[in-house]
């Protein structure tokens, strides 16, 4: 019995896990561990993100550039070496009987899992706004905005597929946020009545408040304003409407039908792949590639749209501190402040012009 955490990179996946680890419930070994851009730990098995690397590269495909998989890919005999290695890695890595496994490339890849750890597994999906997502992809890699939103829907989408039927958790990562302690209660509640957590083991609440610290949320965008973001397309609205209102507990997770996948998507996830796997030197050596160009481009398009959020958001900040100002001198109001600083200054570089040189 086991425990599926299943979300597209920079959900909160690695935050869930943590919680249910506390709850008593192993997250296995060896773990990755923290970095600067995840410094609270990311939870997650090295060796088994090993092996799902190796499988999506046999699909063609990379956690970045995930292929789009056909009906029954999963029961390929060519991958049968790999289903070798990977139930002896997992062995290796869950010894017990209860386990908690988070890796996102799991949403794209759950079919190939599910018939080496057990029919009785449990999903708990971790939800987050798309465009959250996207520019915390955007902070960490320099991956563009629709770039982002592309990888978020093919992600959620395979999980939207793959995961029915099985018991479900749906929480909405900002949920968890604003409240850890109420989180882990409907977690543990879900586990316990699932047979994955034994009711007798004892849980800290403070554990959870004090790991949920504020300073994990990055950013936060409302709902208005994935309606209002042209990057985003109707087919990943309606996937983010879909997988929101089934926030909550399900015995057999069955989601209702979505529309066609938004076209753009394949076609940026295809180029991205098909650059992946140009050379990167010719006969005479290093040349610069279209692949390099591709990602020179890639990492200059997210840079300048990094700019434009970090400037939108001092922006937004200035006007804060100025409508203060004019607050603490009782309504002068910004404009006669503005003026005032404009004559000082006048003044002051008037004084400085006048003065003897020496």
């Amino acid at each position: 019995m086991g425990v599926f955490v299943l979300g597209m990179h920079r959900s909160g996946t690695s935050s869930v896990t943590r919680l249910i680890d506390l709850l008593g419930v192993p997250v296995g070994e060896p773990q990755l561990p923290p970095q600067p851009d995840n410094p609270s730990g990311f939870w997650e098995v090295a060796s088994l993100m090993e092996v799902n690397d190796d499988l999506l590269a046999r699909l063609g495909g990379w956690w970045d550039a995930p292929p789009d998989l056909p009906d029954g890919w999963e029961s390929d005999q060519s991958l049968d070496d790999l289903r070798s290695r990977a139930a002896e890695v997992f062995r290796a890595a869950h010894p017990g009987t209860t386990w908690v496994w988070k890796d996102p490339r799991v949403c794209l890849l759950l079919p190939f899992w599910r018939p080496l750890t057990g029919s009785s597994d449990v999903a708990m999906v971790v939800l987050r706004n798309p465009l959250d997502v996207a520019h915390s992809l955007n902070r960490r890699a320099q991956i563009s905005i629709p770039y982002g939103l592309a990888l978020w829907e093919r992600y959620l989408r395979a999980m939207h597929r793959d995961a029915r039927g099985m018991p479900a958790l749906v929480v909405r990562y900002d949920d968890v946020l604003d409240d850890a302690a109420e989180a882990v209660l409907e977690i543990r509640r879900f586990l316990v009545a699932r047979g994955e957590l034994d009711d007798s083991l004892p849980y800290d609440p403070d554990a959870a408040r004090e790991f949920m610290r504020p300073g994990l949320r990055h950013t936060h965008r409302a709902r208005a304003e994935l309606d209002a973001d042209g990057r985003v397309s109707p087919a990943q609205r309606a996937l983010f409407d879909c997988l929101d209102s089934m926030a909550g507990e399900h015995d057999s997770f069955a989601p209702p039908p979505l529309p066609p996948e938004t076209p753009l998507v394949a076609e940026l996830l295809s180029a991205r792949a098909e650059v992946r796997t140009l050379p990167q030197a010719g006969p005479e050596g290093p040349v610069p590639s279209v692949a390099a160009t591709v990602d020179r481009l890639e990492r200059e398009l997210g840079s300048a749209e990094r700019a434009l959020a970090e400037r939108d958001a001092e922006a937004v900040a200035l006007r804060a501190r100025m409508a203060g100002v004019s607050d603490d001198l009782g309504g002068a109001g910004v404009g006669r402040v503005e003026r005032a600083a404009l004559r000082v200054a006048r003044a002051i570089r008037s004084m400085q012009r006048r003065r003897p040189a020496g």
